[in-house]
């Protein structure tokens, strides 16, 4: 805890929302995953603010106003 103490904020992002994905793990060893998903994003013009992943989840932090768009892009690249 005073380790956190310690930990200086040097931004905030509050018009944010997360997109998260849930996956097999079957596709951590599927090269260019993260890639894909990321260019589908880049070319709707939909700006990252943060990304997390574990073994079976990968975590998008978007503008809130990018949500509707961010969560449609990935929903029709899933099901091609």
């Amino acid at each position: 805890l005073e380790e956190a103490k310690k930990e200086l904020v040097v931004g905030k992002e509050e018009e944010a929302a997360a997109i998260s994905l849930k996956y097999s793990d079957v596709f951590i060893h599927r090269p260019g995953l993260v890639f894909a998903l990321v260019r589908e994003l880049a070319w709707k013009n939909i700006n990252i603010i943060e990304l997390a992943s574990t073994m079976t989840e990968i975590i998008f932090i978007v503008d809130k106003k990018d949500a509707v768009s961010a969560y449609k892009t990935l929903q029709e690249l899933i099901e091609k």
